[in-house]
């Protein structure tokens, strides 16, 4: 659900004159993720952690994005209340 709307985010996001080059950019962004994945996945299972440190190790990828991402959102709200004051 999230890939599919990535794109129609990002056209409205840009000013119209730099839309082509920003869905180039996302379609690499978005390629890039795709090879590396798999890629990354099969160096940590082919070492000692195998399948469990395999699921530990993208648990900890995904909480730590959403710590991130939580923050970010915090830190941008108190940046909107800071400028409207």
């Amino acid at each position: 659900m999230v890939t599919s709307s990535t794109p129609a985010l990002v056209s409205e996001l840009v000013p119209i004159e730099v839309v082509g080059s920003a869905m180039g950019l996302l379609s690499t962004i978005m390629d890039v993720g795709q090879t590396l994945g798999p890629v990354i996945c099969s160096l940590i299972l082919v070492t000692s952690l195998s399948y469990k440190g395999l699921f530990s190790s993208l648990t900890f990828v995904l909480i730590l994005s959403s710590i991130v991402f939580i923050l970010s959102g915090i830190a941008e709200r108190q940046a909107g209340v800071e400028r409207s004051v």
